[in-house]
């Protein structure tokens, strides 16, 4: 019920309180996420996994993860994993920048819908430009901070504040990109649609793929290429999902997960084949 300038405001609030709950961990001695990561590293050692040292915090040895070939390994460490997860998203205070964004995708909407936001391009075009040019080098800083930088709290500091400040920006100036493109009709983007309009399925197929590429229960890939070899397999295994996804909404209605979640949302059948 919040009008759009309030929205706003707390969205900024949001996405910013990730550098207080840095200040509670590290300058006020609160650090309640070491809390989770001790416990995973409990947890991998009372199953007798490896763990290993990465910037002073101990943590899952993922290589041995993706080279074993035992199926039951993988739900075991999963367990210890989810634990991981837990603690860099309290680490990060990657919750409120969440709300934030989406406090912020809940003002677009009313834009949209009430202020045809979208035939506003002058908007968008400074969106865009601002955004990207804040976003992209603050976002290219922390990826350095990540990997290159020492565990010090100078630098655990430096990368707070490029979460805090250059991811948004950067996803706002994406977002505002494509709704430009978006309206000059350009026919490259068509080729996405079927992809989007079959999300979940794909998100599941690309699990699947890169699970048998990858993983040693697969072929057992992981960790033996750089990143160049890696977003070509990426975008191999993505034009085939569109090429799928094209040539499957040509057949039926909806994607197969989609169709499921459907019938299961309705608590009926539904009719999939055209």
């Amino acid at each position: 019920n919040l009008n759009s300038k309030k929205l706003l405001i707390w969205a900024a609030v949001l996405i910013v309180l990730p550098i207080p709950n840095w200040l509670f961990i590290n300058s006020f001695g609160w650090d309640f996420p070491l809390y989770f990561y001790d416990l995973n590293v409990q947890y991998n050692q009372s199953l007798g996994l490896p763990i290993y040292q990465w910037q002073g915090i101990s943590m899952t040895d993922f290589l041995a993860y993706f080279q074993n070939d035992n199926l039951l390994y993988f739900f075991k460490v999963n367990i210890g994993n989810s634990i991981i997860r837990f603690a860099d998203i309290l680490a990060e205070g990657r919750a409120f920048k969440v709300l934030g964004i989406f406090l912020i995708g809940l003002w677009a909407g009313r834009k949209i819908l009430n202020d045809n936001l979208l035939d506003n391009t002058s908007f968008l075009k400074k969106v865009a430009i601002w955004g990207i040019c804040i976003g992209l080098p603050i976002s290219i800083i922390r990826t350095c901070i990540t990997n290159f930088s020492s565990h010090d709290e100078f630098w655990s500091l430096m990368k707070t504040l490029s979460y805090a400040f250059g991811t948004v920006p950067l996803a706002i100036g994406y977002a505002a990109s494509l709704a430009l493109l978006y309206k000059k009709e350009t026919r490259f983007l068509n080729l996405f649609a079927p992809v989007g309009k079959m999300a979940l399925s794909n998100y599941l197929l690309q699990t699947v793929l890169a699970t048998i590429i990858f993983y040693g229960i697969g072929f057992g890939l992981g960790g033996k290429f750089g990143y160049t070899l890696t977003m070509g397999i990426v975008v191999i295994i993505f034009g085939l999902q569109v090429v799928f996804s094209k040539w499957w909404l040509k057949n039926y209605k909806f994607g197969p997960m989609e169709w499921i979640w459907r019938q299961l949302t309705y608590g009926k059948r539904i009719r999939n084949k055209k």
